[in-house]
């Protein structure tokens, strides 16, 4: 499940030095360390439901970070 994509991206940084983002228009919600509406950290709500109830977060991914993205783990 995707959710606010614009505000929580996703990215991955290429081995050339490129970062792949979408949706292309995201790139300054890549840094999590501003605050800023609709965002999905790991204080958020949204997190925390999901996280509790065997969804895996995109956002704790090592080879790329998916913060729009919850997945069911089964």
């Amino acid at each position: 499940m995707d959710i606010n994509t614009l505000y929580n991206p996703y990215y991955k940084d290429r081995a050339d030095g490129t970062r792949f983002i979408q949706p292309a228009t995201a790139a300054q919600y890549c840094n999590r360390t501003g605050s800023f509406p609709y965002k999905i950290d790991k204080q958020d709500l949204c997190y925390k439901l999901f996280t509790e109830n065997g969804f895996e977060w995109g956002g704790d991914w090592k080879t790329c970070k998916d913060f729009q993205h919850f997945e069911l783990i089964e």
